[in-house]
């Protein structure tokens, strides 16, 4: 039986700690049944953003002993808090996943079998479906500013307008039933990484305090020659709380991210 080491990081900030329980149970279901294939070394983080020494209490009741739970000072952010478990990892694998995902059971499984094929394979990214069991379009191309607008605050007349775009963004004419390689823009919620390309780019770039730090990790895994696999056999199911379209405030920290992200890739309107 082969040996890999596993380490995965959850991230929460006065997250939902049912829906956050039950995304450490279908990780740990996930993980028995890579066991029966593996030998399995499994490192979990939670990392805690809350600022809260209630909502610590609370999470500290809900969590495994065995869960190493690092709590920050400063809440510098989604793409700091990944990062600060980067000097402790030093694994063949690593699993950044949100506080509200879902695996399905053979997911871990699947992620190993795949990237043990495919050694050029940087980053995998799994078939996301809502709770209710919609699939979720998150093989997206690249944001532009038209894309940021459309998708953050334009009317829904002009997203009609603009529809046939909006669908090439999200890759509607390919089969999302199909591996696809090489994808520019992954989703961040169960992103499944070759720990030492994940350390060769340094994890997130921490001036995204949130939102397109994921799209930004698309174009590192380019620029340092590395490759993003989106791959339907492994399957999760995410509750997408669309928080930018509910909160002034997050709009506000999607529209600075955004401008970050189109000043540093030198990104045009189209």
């Amino acid at each position: 039986m082969r040996k890999i080491s596993l380490s995965s990081t959850i991230v929460t900030h006065k997250s939902n700690l049912e829906n956050l329980r039950q995304t450490i149970d279908s990780c740990l279901k996930a993980i028995s049944q890579a066991q029966k294939f593996y030998d399995i070394n499994f490192t979990f983080f939670i990392v805690d953003n809350s600022l809260s020494s209630l909502y610590l209490q609370e999470l500290k009741n809900i969590l495994p002993s065995f869960i190493k739970l690092i709590v920050l000072d400063k809440n510098k952010g989604f793409g700091h808090g990944h990062n600060s478990i980067l000097p402790q990892i030093n694994s063949d694998y690593h699993l950044v996943l949100n506080p509200d995902v879902i695996l399905q059971e053979d997911a871990l499984l699947l992620s190993l079998h795949y990237l043990n094929k495919n050694h050029h394979t940087s980053l995998l990214v799994p078939q996301i479906f809502s709770f209710e069991g919609e699939r979720q379009y998150l093989c997206k191309t690249n944001p532009t500013l038209l894309i940021m607008f459309l998708r953050g605050i334009a009317p829904s007349f002009i997203k009609k307008f603009f529809s046939s775009y909006l669908k090439k963004h999200l890759r509607l004419d390919d089969n999302y039933e199909e591996v696809m390689t090489n994808l520019d823009y992954p989703s961040g919620c169960f992103m499944f990484f070759r720990t030492s390309f994940f350390c060769k780019i340094k994890g997130f770039d921490e001036n995204f305090f949130m939102y397109y730090e994921d799209a930004d990790i698309g174009k590192k895994i380019i620029q340092h020659n590395g490759q993003t696999d989106y791959v339907p056999s492994v399957k999760i199911w995410h509750l997408w709380g669309r928080g930018t379209h509910q909160s002034f405030r997050l709009k506000w920290a999607t529209i600075k991210s955004g401008f970050y992200y189109l000043r540093k890739w030198r990104t045009g309107l189209f």
